[in-house]
C-alpha cells in the first residue's frame, strides 16, 4: 500500500470507527486497492446491517451496477443476482452502442456525402489556385517591364529635360547679348538723334538775323566738339542742346561742354545764365518789343 492509500485507509478507518484486522477493514482495504472513489467506499462502508449485504454493495458500485436493483431479503446465491444485473446491464450497453453505431453509419454516410462535396470543392479550389498564380505571374512580368519602361522613359526624359535646359542657358546668354547690342544702338540711335536735333537747331540759328543785322554765332566749335569722338551722352546732349535753344553764347556753354561735366552740373549752369532778353528772347524767340521798334 502507498503512502497516500494508508493516508486513505486510516482516514475512513478512524471515520467510521474500524477496527484493524476487521472484516469491515478488509472492505476498506479492498475499495482502496480497486481504485474506488471515495464517496462509493464510505457508501458500502456505512452499511451495517450485515457484511454480506456490504460486500455485495462494493461489488455492484464496482461493476457498476444501480443499488436500487439490490432486494431487502439477499438471495442465497448472490452471483445470480450480479450475473442477471450485469447481462441486463450489457444489454443496454449493447443497445446502446448499436443507437450510436446507427447515428455513426448516418452521419458516415452524410459525412461522405459531404467529403465528396468537399472534395469537388478542393479541386476546384486547386485550380482557381493554380490560375491566379498563372495571373500573378504574369500581372508581377508585367509590372516589372512597366517599371523597367518607365525607369527608361525617366532616363530619357531627364536627358531631354538636361538639354532643353543647356539650350534655355544658351538662348538666355544670346538674349542677354542681343539686349546689350539693342541697348548700345539704342543709345547710338538716341545720340544720332540728339546730334540731328542739335544741326537742325544750329541751322535755323544761323539763319536767323539778329535786329541790329550781326549775324548770331555758329557755334562751329561747340559742333567740332560735340562730332568729335561721340563721347557725350544722350542726355549731356539734350542739356547742350537746350542752352543752344536758350542763345547762349558758344564761350559760355564751351565752359562746360565737356563728357567730364554731369548733366546736372550742365543744368545748373544753364540756370546760372541769365538771356538778355532785349535781344533774345526764351527759348529761342525774338523779343516782341525789339519786333516792334523795327516795325
Amino acid at each position: 500500500m502507498t503512502d497516500e492509500q494508508s493516508n486513505i485507509y486510516h482516514q475512513l478507518a478512524e471515520k467510521h470507527q474500524i477496527e484493524k484486522g476487521s472484516v469491515e477493514s478488509l472492505f476498506l482495504c479492498l475499495g482502496i486497492f480497486y481504485h474506488m472513489p471515495l464517496g462509493k467506499i464510505e457508501q458500502y462502508i456505512a452499511e451495517t446491517k450485515s457484511i454480506y449485504r456490504c460486500d455485495l454493495m462494493r461489488l455492484c458500485l464496482i461493476l457498476d451496477i444501480p443499488l436500487d436493483a439490490m432486494p431487502e431479503e439477499l438471495p442465497e446465491y448472490p452471483e445470480k443476482l450480479l450475473n442477471s444485473q450485469l447481462a441486463k446491464k450489457q444489454q443496454e450497453k449493447f443497445k446502446e452502442l448499436e443507437e450510436k453505431s446507427r447515428k455513426l453509419s448516418e452521419r458516415n454516410a452524410a459525412n461522405g456525402e459531404e467529403l465528396a462535396h468537399l472534395k469537388e470543392e478542393n479541386a476546384y479550389l486547386k485550380k482557381e489556385i493554380a490560375r491566379l498564380e498563372k495571373n500573378h505571374q504574369a500581372y508581377i512580368a508585367e509590372t516589372e517591364s512597366m517599371m523597367e519602361k518607365s525607369r527608361q522613359d525617366q532616363i530619357k526624359t531627364e536627358k531631354e529635360l538636361e538639354q532643353v535646359k543647356v539650350t534655355l542657358d544658351e538662348l538666355k546668354e544670346s538674349n542677354h547679348i542681343l539686349e546689350r547690342k539693342n541697348s548700345s544702338l539704342q543709345k547710338f540711335v538716341e545720340s544720332l538723334t540728339k546730334e540731328r536735333d542739335f544741326l537742325q537747331n544750329e541751322k535755323a540759328i544761323q539763319n536767323d538775323k539778329t535786329s541790329d543785322g550781326k549775324k548770331k554765332s555758329d557755334y562751329s566749335i561747340l559742333r567740332k566738339r560735340m562730332l568729335d569722338g561721340r563721347t557725350f551722352t544722350p542726355l549731356q546732349l539734350e542739356k547742350l542742346d537746350k542752352a543752344v535753344n536758350l542763345r547762349m553764347p558758344e564761350e559760355e556753354i564751351l565752359a562746360f561742354a565737356s563728357p567730364d561735366i554731369s548733366p546736372a552740373q550742365m543744368e545748373k549752369f544753364i540756370s546760372w545764365w541769365k538771356p538778355d532778353k532785349t535781344k533774345i528772347g526764351l527759348f529761342g524767340k525774338k523779343n516782341h518789343m525789339r519786333d516792334r521798334k523795327r516795325g
